[in-house]
């Protein structure tokens, strides 16, 4: 699995002006030490912030009838694919507010919409332990 350099600071702020919104603070220090990651051996593949799109750009290249995310407007971009992808994540963008920390990952291209993760560093923790959480619920 290759690991790419981390982004510039100037990457990082001309992403957050097109997507409207933040990173979350963990997802932003991450990609400032490594822009993602190539497909591991479990078949997880971290994309390059270069790579990043929308939910709703990723809906219009893939199959629909996934559920929508059920979280009242928030702004998600896919991060991570999993097996080439027979899905992906996607994390909620921070609001442009303080006070709006963003980070819930949830799934994109399974039947069903949950939370896997409130937060990246969540995220993370589950795909060290390889927690069920990150795959389709029974």
């Amino acid at each position: 699995m290759s690991i790419l350099p981390g982004c510039a600071e100037e990457r990082l702020a001309a992403f957050e002006a097109k997507a409207a919104a933040r990173i979350p603070a963990d997802l932003r220090e991450l990609l400032g030490r490594a822009n993602g990651a190539g497909t591991d051996p479990d078949g997880f593949c971290f994309w390059p912030l270069e790579e990043y799109t929308s939910v709703e750009e990723e809906a219009t290249r893939h199959s629909s009838g996934w559920p929508s995310v059920d979280d009242g407007g928030g702004v998600y971009y896919v991060f991570c694919d999993y097996l080439q992808w027979c899905w992906a994540y996607a994390i909620r963008l921070a609001g442009p507010r303080e006070g709006d920390p963003g980070g819930r990952v949830v799934p994109i291209g399974m039947l069903k919409m949950f939370t896997v993760a409130d937060s990246f560093s969540e995220f993370v923790d589950l795909y060290i332990a390889d927690s069920p959480r990150l795959y389709p619920p029974e």
